[in-house]
C-alpha cells in the first residue's frame, strides 16, 4: 500500500502553468464617443446624485483626447439643501499621463468635483499589466494635486474586464486631504470605465467618511 502510495506520487505529473494573461491597461478614445455615467456621494444625512456627460471633441496624440464633460439630472437630500451654481456650459478639459485631465482648477459649481472624482475613479496605468501589477503616480491641476496607487486585481480577457483597487490622497492647495478608496472595473475594449465604488473619507474632524459610486450608463 505504501509502495504503490509513492508510486503514485512520484508518477504525478502537475497541470502546466499557464502564463497570465497580460492586457494593455490604457484608455482609447473615438472621435464623437458620448458616455454618461451616473454618480453618487454622500453619507447617512445627505446625499447627491448627478449624471456626467463625457463627449470626445477631439482625438490626440498619445492616446490623449479633449473631453467635453456637461453634468445632467443634478439633485441633493435633503430637500431645501441650497444648492451651488452649475456651469450650464459644462467644462472642456485635455487627457493627459493615467487618463486624467492635464489641469483642473475647482470652482466652476459641482460639475468640476464630480467630474474630478469621476475621474479619479477611470484613472489607467497606461502600460501593459498582469494581475497583482501595481503602480503609484501623482497628479497636480492647478490647485488640486493627487497622489495615488493603483493595484490590478483581476484580468479577464474572456469577459474583457479589468478589475483594480484605486487608493488616492487629494488636495486642495496643499491642505485638506482626502482619502479616497475605489474599487473600479473596466472594459478592456477600450480602457473605459464600467464601474467604481468605495468611500471618501477627509481628514480627522472635517466631516463623515462618504459613499461614492459611478457607473456606465447603458
Amino acid at each position: 500500500m505504501l509502495t504503490a502510495l509513492c508510486l503514485a506520487i512520484v508518477g504525478f505529473q502537475a497541470a502546466p502553468i499557464l502564463a497570465q494573461d497580460e492586457v494593455m491597461f490604457a484608455r482609447s478614445y473615438k472621435m464623437g464617443e458620448k458616455v454618461t455615467y451616473s454618480t453618487a456621494l454622500g453619507d447617512t444625512g445627505h446625499s447627491l446624485t448627478a449624471d456626467v456627460v463625457f463627449t470626445v471633441q477631439k482625438v490626440l496624440p498619445s492616446g490623449r483626447a479633449a473631453l467635453h464633460l456637461q453634468l445632467e439630472n443634478f439633485h441633493i437630500k435633503p430637500e431645501g439643501t441650497p444648492v451651488p451654481p452649475i456651469g450650464s456650459d459644462g467644462l472642456d478639459v485635455q487627457t493627459a499621463s493615467h487618463n486624467l485631465p492635464d489641469k483642473f482648477t475647482l470652482g466652476n459649481g459641482p460639475v468640476n468635483i464630480v467630474g474630478l472624482f469621476a475621474m479619479a475613479a477611470a484613472c489607467t496605468l497606461d502600460t501593459k499589466v498582469k494581475a497583482g501589477a501595481s503602480g503609484d503616480w501623482t497628479w497636480t491641476g492647478a490647485d488640486v494635486e493627487m497622489k495615488g496607487t493603483t493595484k490590478v486585481v483581476s484580468v479577464d480577457v474572456t469577459a474583457k474586464r479589468l478589475k483594480a483597487e484605486i487608493k488616492v490622497t487629494a488636495t486642495h492647495n496643499g491642505k485638506d486631504p482626502l482619502d479616497m478608496t475605489l474599487t473600479s472595473t473596466f472594459d478592456l475594449v477600450d480602457g473605459s470605465l464600467v464601474e467604481s465604488t468605495g468611500k471618501l473619507s477627509p481628514a480627522a474632524g472635517q466631516g463623515s467618511p462618504m459613499d461614492f459610486s459611478v457607473k456606465r450608463k447603458a
